[in-house]
């Protein structure tokens, strides 16, 4: 109730300001959260598709209502890496090079484009790849340190794979029979797991590592609290 009230004092001082038509609004969520649905209450632990699966509501100026055509004609998998693209797209503002996601103004697509998910949550970490109808969720459980308190399990992740033990686990889920995601068919599939889990190790591999990508401009203060809260 609150955030309805929010957001209805937030568009009603826009249309009385004069903004609601010449602004575009997305409206969705960086999360789910898991109401038992797998023995959990809340989010940040797992890759279900409770946690997944978001809403996404798109308001257009009258100007650009020809747009909307477009968007509502769009099919296939959608993910928040298409929200730039798609934001880029209605500004007719061209995509920087070797940027990730699609417009979701751009046709269909085609069902079978891989769509990736991870979580770390202290000592777990968690990634995900969804192709078709298959989802293979992959965790990786670290060991806890000797003499280590709970904060010390916020560690970075490179600094975990190198200085602690871990094992890894698997889970397999055919979405189109299973939609609660509560029957593991790994063992019944193994090839399905591996082929899933190359993709997953590529994707993995090509992501920038954060030391590659710090520059002057990042504020070190920033850099702390995020690693406080397990983000980095």
């Amino acid at each position: 109730e609150r955030v309805d009230a929010a957001m209805g004092e937030l568009f009603r001082w826009m249309h009385e300001a004069g903004h609601m038509e010449n602004t575009i609004i997305f409206l969705t969520a960086d999360h789910g959260e898991e109401l038992l649905d797998h023995g959990s209450v809340g989010h940040g632990q797992g890759l279900y598709d409770e946690l997944l699966q978001v809403p996404l509501g798109i308001r257009l100026p009258i100007h650009l209502r020809d747009r909307g055509e477009d968007l509502a004609g769009a099919s296939g998998s959608a993910s928040h890496i298409d929200l730039a693209p798609t934001i880029l797209d209605l500004l007719d503002l061209p995509l920087p090079e070797n940027w990730g996601g699609r417009s979701l103004l751009r046709g269909n697509d085609t069902g079978d484009r891989p769509l990736f998910a991870e979580v770390k949550h202290k000592r777990r970490y968690r990634q995900s790849i969804r192709v078709g109808h298959y989802k293979l969720i992959r965790t990786f459980r670290f060991h806890r340190a000797d003499g280590a308190n709970g904060r010390s399990d916020y560690n970075q992740l490179d600094e975990l794979f190198a200085e602690r033990p871990f094992r890894t686990e698997r889970e397999l889920y055919d979405l189109s029979t299973d939609p609660g995601e509560l029957r593991d068919i790994g063992s019944v599939y193994p090839d399905r797991v591996c082929e899933l889990e190359l993709m997953l190790d590529d994707w993995w591999r090509s992501l920038p590592r954060f030391a590659e990508g710090v520059t002057e401009d990042v504020d070190v203060d920033v850099i702390r609290r995020l690693k406080a809260l397990g983000y980095m």
